[in-house]
């Protein structure tokens, strides 16, 4: 991000006219008849591990019988975490939708050309999960395929998880976004950061998008000692007068005051308020665990970072990157850091966007409509008149054209190397897309538009 409020495209952008040509647009109700009867049987089975139904990663052949893989394959996946059984829907409709076969034809483009080494697609509909596809290889080395289950490091993405935590607090009293942090981090108040509000922080005008000086990367993953050293730290600018991307402080500075009123660490916050209610098991922001799913390996494009004084602060210090390969890192992917460290599938990310849209997700909603509007709303207001994209409270949005001329408003956020997570307020749409080769091409984008033109 630059100085002064301008913002480069984050997680959406407006739909590419080109697409219209090679994709029809398709009313996402219309659907292949289901073959066999799987859909009732599941519905049967559905409590998870031990009633029955297909284990987690079991092949279901489109006839609804365990099997050999076929053309297309959907994985089961019930799963049981704390001796908790969760329901993850099988994802048959997302199979069978209409704009399936041209998104799949898509993705494969990219990753058979070496576009792209690995993906997933996952989109929900008015709350209904209605795309869910794969492509490529999660790890070069082993030739692992991606599957629907493989977990991706999602850097930037996990602010928008982190963000929905804290409205869910403040919408139940615990927060305010106008008040002080020091309100509920008292060590916080001082050195000129005595006003900085939840909203500043949220909307990266707080001033503190360095990563204080003398901290190594062991220190990253000590959350009490990060959250010490912004305590000790000054803004670079006076809060609330500019924005700068705060691309990994601003994890701890919205996650210290959710974490401190409600009297739980950041991993038990992220399960309480988004993991349970919604029935996920494949979105992580800190683990001590052993991990159940793969993960993909990243990859880096890109050419060499120029910095003279690899000591000057910076939002990413040098000695991070590439940022590759510290996520490819047992530790990075353990640590709790709630800006950028969460790994996740596209599935559960776009789970995540759609609860938080008008109807929900199998009745459960995440934010509601008031709350929802403020967040979603440019902040702050000083921005011109004619911005149409920018920071809201924790999410990026941005206003887009839609169809017959009406206006669609989007809120989510990006992350390094491409992957989105977001939703469209007024089309009902919520759309995901991992990846592991990290560039800065417009692939990724290009897939959104695709999304959008087929189920807008």
């Amino acid at each position: 991000m630059n100085k002064g409020g301008k913002l480069k495209r984050g997680f959406g952008g407006r739909s590419n006219g080109k697409l219209e040509k090679i994709f029809p647009r398709i009313d996402s109700k219309e659907k292949t008849p289901l073959s066999g009867g799987f859909e009732n049987e599941w519905k049967k089975s559905s409590g998870g591990l031990g009633a029955g139904g297909p284990r987690c990663g079991d092949e279901i052949r489109r006839d609804g019988k365990p099997g050999e893989t076929p053309a297309v394959t959907q994985y089961a996946c019930p799963t049981g975490i704390g001796g908790i059984a969760l329901r993850r829907e099988i994802c048959l409709h997302a199979m069978m939708h209409p704009a399936s076969r041209d998104l799949q034809s898509l993705l494969d483009d990219y990753t058979s050309s070496e576009k792209e080494r690995g993906l997933q697609l996952a989109v929900y509909k008015d709350g209904e999960l209605v795309i869910d596809l794969c492509s490529g290889i999660a790890n070069a080395e082993t030739g692992e395929k991606v599957t629907s289950e493989t977990l991706f490091p999602v850097f930037s993405v996990s602010k928008g998880i982190a963000a929905t935590i804290v409205h869910r607090l403040v919408a139940r009293g615990l927060l305010a976004y106008d008040k002080p942090i020091a309100a509920w981090w008292p060590e916080f108040g001082c050195l000129g950061k005595e006003e900085i509000t939840l909203a500043d922080v949220l909307s990266h005008s707080a001033g503190l998008q360095n990563i204080p000086a003398g901290t190594k990367w062991a220190d990253l993953a000590d959350w009490s000692g990060m959250c010490r050293r912004l305590a000790e730290a000054s803004p670079a600018f006076p809060p609330g007068t500019a924005v700068e991307y705060h691309a990994i402080t601003y994890g701890w500075l919205v996650g210290e005051p959710a974490c401190r009123v409600s009297g739980l660490d950041f991993p038990a916050l992220l399960w309480r308020e988004i993991l349970e209610p919604l029935g996920l098991s494949e979105l992580f922001i800190g683990n001590d665990k052993p991990w159940r799913l793969p993960i993909a390996v990243l990859e880096e494009e890109g050419g060499t970072v120029d910095v003279p004084d690899p000591e000057t602060p910076r939002s990413i210090p040098v000695w991070l990157l590439p940022l590759a390969s510290m996520m490819n890192d047992a530790d990075a992917q353990r640590a709790c850091m709630p800006a950028s460290s969460g790994l996740a599938t596209a599935r559960a990310v776009a789970r995540h966007y759609a609860a938080l849209l008008p109807g929900g997700v199998d009745g459960v909603r995440l934010l509601d409509d008031e709350t929802l509007d403020r967040v979603t709303a440019l902040h702050p207001p000083r921005l011109a008149p004619d911005v149409e994209t920018g920071f809201g409270l924790g999410y990026h949005v941005e206003t887009l054209a839609g169809p017959a001329g009406r206006q669609i408003r989007s809120f989510g956020h990006g992350g390094h190397g491409g992957a989105k997570g977001f939703a469209d307020i007024e089309s009902g749409l919520a759309i995901s897309l991992t990846k592991n080769k990290l560039n800065t091409e417009p692939y990724a984008q290009e897939i959104v538009d695709a999304v959008r033109t087929l189920l807008t």
